[in-house]
This record gives structure tokens, sequence and C-alpha cells, in this order.
């Protein structure tokens, strides 16, 4: 180790933990090897299951259980007797990635469960750590990796500038404060807690949001089987062209507040999503867009981005704004440009020759026909579809608050403080 290095470690030794907590270097406590480098070319839905580094990335969960997952995982379909000992995970092995884009993604890793010893790979950029003793639970295991002061460790020994890269031998030299058996259980269990009610939290929403989908379908869609009026309603729906319920904006303003347009959250103040400084940017060709206006991206429509706004701005001259009639609702039509039926028709209109370079300009969207429902009927769809996103809103802004608490119990318990 150089100098650096030595003093983080004296630092990290020094580091206030319970009297009946121990400090233990990983490399006294597990065995270290690399995963098998096959890419994701040679995998196909034919072998045992591998496990990319790329998918443990991409995890929302601390662990993987291989039986519940081994359908939904890519195979390598090679002889087991071709596979390496050391690359075959067993219940209770731990797989860290050894490359990652950033500092957050270098201590990022996966607790094996595998009860049932099924054959199972661990792949390309990965590094497998086998216990050499049960000095630490595996339920443990799945959180005390989330540790900042681990965590600050895992990130002061990579290597690499646009690519961080991880070795071995450094892992093994990261300090882990480690309780009694008995804590680590109590530990675990107190976190598990916390883990099932984020994802009893994570299916309430996504049962909301295919909830919303029928929804969709049915108040929007009259070719649709499921398609319902709703009660009091009962006129003809009329087909129109675009152009008769929209007209093109074309004012230009470099003072007004700079805004962008998402496929999730529509119409946004731009830093939101972004905060380098575009003061110095030429904002003359930017496009106005007001309250009630339609924007959708010219190169994006066929993939949803589009929105009603409820801001008054200034958005990149790659965007298309729409000017809604009087008489219409424009949360009506905010609500069926993201209809998936109506998105693959504006993928069909859209030119171009690839998916990059496909557009929708104004011309050809206005001469879309749509049938749609009187002024009266558009606003009580767009309510009903309203309420079912405040209340996804909500449920999400109550996942992210439960997610905040467990991250601060964990520095808590994990760090010995509680």
């Amino acid at each position: 180790m150089n100098i650096k290095e030595k003093r983080l470690v004296r630092k990290i030794k020094n580091y206030k933990i319970p009297q009946n907590w121990d400090k233990c270097e990983m490399g006294k406590l597990f065995n270290f090897s690399g995963g098998m480098s096959f890419s994701r070319n040679n995998l196909s839905g034919i072998g045992f299951p591998y496990l990319h580094y790329g998918d443990i990335h991409t995890s929302r969960k601390n662990y993987i259980n291989i039986k519940n997952e081994k359908n939904l995982l890519p195979k390598l379909n090679i002889p087991l007797h071709s596979i390496k000992e050391e690359s075959l995970l067993e219940d209770g092995d731990v797989v860290f990635v050894d490359a990652s884009e950033d500092y957050e993604g270098t201590s990022k890793c996966l607790v094996i469960e595998n009860n049932e010893n099924i054959p199972f790979i661990s792949g390309l950029h990965t590094i497998v750590a086998k216990s050499k003793d049960k000095t630490i639970r595996n339920n443990y295991k799945k959180y005390c990796f989330e540790n900042w002061d681990i965590k600050r460790q895992f990130a002061f020994f990579v290597t690499g500038i646009s690519v961080f890269g991880l070795k071995k031998t450094n892992i093994a030299n990261i300090i882990i404060p480690l309780p009694s058996l008995l804590e680590q259980q109590k530990i675990a269990e107190i976190l598990t807690t916390c883990d099932k009610l984020i994802e009893s939290k994570e299916k309430i929403i996504e049962q909301k949001k295919l909830q919303k989908k029928h929804f969709m379908q049915a108040l929007l869609d009259p070719k649709s089987k499921n398609f319902r009026r709703l009660i009091g309603f009962n006129d003809e729906w009329k087909e129109v062209k675009l152009g008769e319920c929209f007209k093109e904006r074309k004012e230009n303003n470099c003072t007004m507040q700079l805004l962008s347009i998402t496929s999730e959250k529509g119409v946004i103040d731009r830093r939101e999503i972004e905060r380098k400084d575009n003061s110095n940017k030429d904002k003359s060709k930017y496009k106005v867009i007001l309250k009630g206006d339609i924007g959708y991206n010219t190169m994006r429509m066929w993939q949803g981005v589009s929105g009603v706004s409820t801001l008054n701005g200034i958005v990149s001259p790659a965007y298309t704004i729409c000017k809604p009639n009087a008489d219409i609702c424009p949360e009506f039509f905010g609500y069926l440009f993201k209809l998936q039926s109506v998105i693959n028709i504006f993928y069909r209109y859209s030119q171009g020759l690839v998916n990059d370079t496909l557009g929708l300009k104004y011309t050809p969207f206005s001469k879309l026909k749509f049938h749609i429902p009187k002024h009266e009927e558009q606003k009580v769809i767009a309510n009903v579809l309203s309420i079912s996103d405040k209340e996804i809103n909500l449920l999400e802004k109550e996942l992210v608050q439960q997610k905040l608490k467990k991250k601060a119990l964990m520095q808590l318990l994990l760090t010995g403080k509680v």
C-alpha cells in the first residue's frame, strides 16, 4: 500500500465502534476469485444461469435468489466440467463488480441465495467473495457493505478515469466493523423488515400504474374492446384532425425560464434533470411554451416524450409547441398522446431512416386524425386520470421517504451508533 492508502486504513482502524464489535479486514473473512469472462454475445436462453456485472449494477435488490430468478437470467451454454469451481456461486457468496462508471457503483454487490446448489456462474467483471468461516451471517452480508465508511473505502481503492476498476487485492484490505452473530441477526431482521415495506410499496405503485394504463385504454380508445363511456355522456365522438385542435406556437424568447420535456414528468424546470450552466448558450431560437400548451420532442414523440405545460418558459428548438384551441381540453390530449396505440401512430408517421433520426414535425402531426368527445367529456376524462396520477405521485413520495428512513437507519445500525 502507498502512503495515502496506509493513512486511510489507519483512519478506519481508529474509527470508534462499540467495545464488543471487531474491525476485520475482508481478506481475513473471505477468499476472493474472479468470474468467467464471457460477454453478452456469448449468452443465450440455454445453459446455466450466468451473472453478468451489468445485471448486478441494474439490480434493485441486495441479493439474488437463483431458484426464483434463474429463468430471468441470461444463460451460458457450456459443459459443467469446464466451469471453474471458484466461479460457481454457492449460498452466501458475495459477488462484487470490478468495474463501474461512477464511484457509487464501485461497492455494488449481490449476496447469493442458493440453498439447492443450482449451478450458477459468476461472469464478466465480477469478483466472488467466499466466506472462510461463519464469522459473518449471510443475511447480514446483504447490508454491511452499505455502511458509508465501507463505501468510501471502495471508492478510494478504485483506479481509472471514465471507468473505475477494482482489484481483488484492494477489496481484501477493506475493513468492516463487525458485531456479534446475535447482533448481526437482529440488525438484519430490522433492515429486512424495512425492505419488505419498500417492496410492498413498489408493488402497489406498479399495480396503480397498470390500473391507470387500463383506465386510459378504456376511456381514450374507442377502438378498444375495453372502451367504456362515463355515466352521463352519450354524444358520439367526432373524428378530427389535430390541426383543427392546435396551432403551432413559433414565438422565440431568450429571457424566460428554461424548461425541458420528459416522457415521465412532462414539462419541467430544466434544472430538475441537469445542473450544468447554460447561461452562455445562445437561446435566441428557443421556443416559448405557455401554460396549457402541449410540447413534444420532434425526434422522440414516438417514445412518448410530450406533456402539457403548467409553466411559462422556453424550450430547445428541438421541441414542437402546440397551442390548444379554446374548445378543447389540453389535459385530455396530454393523456391521449401517452396512449400506446396513439404513440404507435406517431411512430408510423415519423419521418427518417432509423430511430435516431425519426422526427414528427408539426405538418404531418396536424394531419393525423383521432376520435374525440365534446369538451365537457374531455375535461371529466382528464380529471379521472389526473386523480390516478395524484395517487401514484403520493405513493412514490411515500416510497422515497421509506427509502430515506432505511438509509438513515442503516448508517446508525451498521456503525453501532444504535
